[in-house]
């Protein structure tokens, strides 16, 4: 293989990985604020996506001109977000803020019994089969400080950045179903575990990683075996580095 097909690999991972970084930065301000682990965020995200295709069909921006196009899809991004940092906070208001002083697993279950709420509305609203998204583009905790006000905003910027990355999935991947925020969570909060939980920059970092992984295993070892590749690559880091590539050591309270 070519050096260019190489090259034209790490360009599509550094894609890829940009994408996982953007839905990745949603669990690790989350988890960052009030260490929880939102398991429902993959699915806020292709919630976000129902909603984009929604837009697009009722704008009719399949059989808009090049500009009016670029403003429908700046608009998107906006709406979409929007929607999705809103329906964030809405969730923690309702569910999540009640469990603040609860033990620690009824939160975590709560966030699971969450994305099943979401990924029904999402089969609801798509239907069982997947669509195709239009191709729009061408191919190529302080003294005076409201805590639940930093909450919420962290919400609202974790579900903004997930509605933002759902327009870019549909984007370029062109095809949404009601299942697809269980791998893209999935590998999602992987990278922010690689990068380190609770890292904003390590969110980024190990999103890049794991694009960049994903795509050169599926050029040149085979797409059956990229997830086992990726799986493998976060076990030895994590051996190692137990709190991740740009994570801190912290002591726990006994």
């Amino acid at each position: 293989m070519s050096v260019q097909f190489f090259l034209q690999q790490c360009l599509i991972g550094l894609t890829n990985g940009a994408l996982i970084a953007l839905v990745a930065l949603g669990y690790t301000m989350v988890y960052g604020i009030i260490g929880l682990i939102n398991f429902a965020h993959g699915d806020l995200i292709m919630l976000g996506a129902c909603l984009a295709l929604s837009l697009v069909g009722a704008l009719g921006m399949t059989a808009a001109g090049t500009a009016t196009t670029w403003v429908g899809i700046g608009g998107l991004v906006l709406l979409c977000g929007l929607f999705c940092g809103l329906l964030n906070v809405a969730v923690d208001r309702i569910v999540y803020k009640p469990l603040r002083n609860a033990p620690k697993l009824a939160p975590l279950v709560s966030a699971i019994g969450v994305s099943f709420i979401f990924m029904n509305v999402g089969l609801f609203w798509l239907g069982p089969a997947d669509k195709s998204f239009p191709e729009l583009l061408p191919s190529t905790n302080l003294l005076g400080i409201d805590v639940d006000r930093v909450i919420a905003a962290t919400f609202f910027i974790g579900g903004f950045l997930g509605g933002a990355a759902s327009v870019i999935y549909g984007l370029y991947i062109n095809t949404i179903g009601f299942q697809m925020g269980v791998q893209n969570g999935l590998y999602a909060f992987t990278a922010a575990v690689l990068g380190g939980i609770g890292s904003i920059p390590g969110a980024v970092l190990g999103g890049i990683v794991i694009g960049l992984v994903r795509s050169l295993s599926s050029a040149y070892v085979g797409e059956r075996w990229t997830g086992a590749i990726v799986f493998a690559i976060l076990i030895v880091i994590l051996v190692f580095r137990p709190e991740g590539l740009l994570g801190r050591r912290t002591k726990e309270k006994v």
